[in-house]
């Protein structure tokens, strides 16, 4: 990851994961401990400011509690009401996990799933 924040600069980097710190070792019975989640963000937000002189990204850490410069997801739709106790994102996935051969995707479902999210926030915009 760093690698491509170094040579393409982008607005959002983001990490998947069941724990609060992927890259740690926690979760995936290795035993192996290390603080590279905390090293890949930082050197994001460093660059970040080094190349633009301000902080205007963001990080995702897929089911991360509150914490400073990340933004959690709320995977696999979206909540009945949206959450206010810190940034997030929604993600539904429209397909398997990984690459499949001959998956087709299916364009109405990607519609729908976009129009109910854009509907929800509309909504919860209005109280």
């Amino acid at each position: 990851m760093m690698d491509v924040v170094q040579h393409y600069d982008p607005d959002f980097i983001y990490t998947d994961g069941t724990v609060q710190g992927p890259f740690t070792g926690e979760g995936t019975g290795t035993g192996y401990k290390a603080n590279a989640m905390q090293t890949v963000i930082a050197d994001f937000y460093n660059r970040t400011l080094a190349r633009r002189g301000k902080v205007n990204t963001f990080s995702i850490v897929k089911f991360r509690n509150k914490t400073n410069g990340t933004v959690t997801t709320e995977g696999f739709g979206i909540p009945p009401d949206i959450k206010t106790d810190q940034p997030w994102i929604a993600e539904a996935p429209v397909g398997d996990w990984f690459y499949a051969p001959g998956f087709t995707y299916d364009s109405f479902q990607i519609k729908q799933k976009n129009c109910g999210g854009i509907k929800k926030w509309l909504l919860c915009r209005q109280k």
